[in-house]
């Protein structure tokens, strides 16, 4: 069994890949022939997509303002360099494809994970993880999805990234980070349209 949760956007099939995709992830597992089916088929034609995941518990909610490049961001907290990936510069190829795969990803509220034990790169940035959410519909439900940026650009569009990049010492190694998935959804009151704390439906490992 094939134990990823995928999520998909920016489809002109919107509302029926929303419900197919909450409904594996709330599911638990999905199989291979299940992303293989001419379903999902289609749906990849016109659509980006990302894996849905947990934020860490000591991540911290944060606005994200405005995509610098493909791997930075300007946020409330300040300007963020993205770990694990370095992708490529707007002047180089694929640049602004980057970019605006980023900004395809983020807005609105979002969380961002700090490295513990490297904060900071040395031009001043925050070097961090980043998940950002977005609000859809099930049965009258809406809840907030959580896509992970670095594994957005590293899993679904590597040839928008140039090498994999750390900076040790990294909170997060590279080979124990790739390999954990974690899928999770909040609910939205439908009156006042505001989200409650994050919790995890489902623990997915492969």
């Amino acid at each position: 069994m094939f134990s990823l949760c995928l999520w998909h956007i920016s489809s002109s099939q919107a509302a029926l890949c929303w419900k197919s995709t909450v409904h594996v992830c709330l599911g638990g597992e999905i199989s291979t022939s299940r992303l293989t089916s001419p379903l999902f088929s289609d749906l990849a034609i016109n659509a980006t997509v990302v894996v849905v995941e947990m934020p860490d518990v000591d991540a911290q909610r944060v606005a994200v303002w405005r995509a610098i490049d493909g791997d930075t961001v300007e946020t409330s907290v300040g300007r963020v360099r993205l770990v694990g990936y370095d992708a490529w510069e707007w002047d180089e190829p694929h640049g602004p494809e980057a970019r605006y795969f980023l900004i395809g990803l983020c807005g609105g509220t979002d969380y961002l994970d700090v490295d513990d034990l490297e904060p900071r790169d040395r031009y001043g940035r925050i070097l961090g993880y980043l998940w950002c959410g977005r609000v859809f519909e099930v049965g009258g439900i809406y809840y907030t999805a959580y896509a992970s940026v670095q594994k957005a650009f590293l899993l679904v569009r590597p040839d928008l990234v140039k090498r994999p990049l750390y900076i040790p010492p990294d909170e997060h190694p590279y080979w124990r980070w790739l390999k954990h998935f974690t899928v999770a959804f909040d609910r939205v009151d439908r009156e006042d349209k505001t989200t409650r704390p994050p919790r995890a439906i489902k623990l997915l490992t492969p």
